[in-house]
């Protein structure tokens, strides 16, 4: 599996939708939804680093998880800046 394909959907976690950097966000609701998500994307790292080894898939997953909880973190960041 490259890099540039995605998991399939029943490895995709289910969220509910954030609105992209271009909208406008809500005060406090949207940057808690954000802290929430950051928060579980933690825990299912911290989960998956506990186990003794990873499939191929699980260490694309954990890579793709890395990723969008920087992205997150970023976002949190902005709105906590911009409140």
């Amino acid at each position: 599996m490259s890099s540039s394909e995605s998991l399939p959907a029943e490895a995709e976690p289910q969220r509910p939708p954030v609105p992209s950097s271009g909208e406008s966000p809500r005060p406090g609701t949207d940057r808690d939804e954000l802290i929430r998500q950051h928060r579980e994307l933690d825990d299912r790292l911290q989960e998956m680093a506990r186990r003794r080894s990873l499939t191929p898939e699980e260490q694309h997953e954990a890579a793709v998880m890395k990723k969008r909880k920087l992205a997150l973190k970023d976002r949190i960041a902005a709105l906590t800046a911009s409140a």
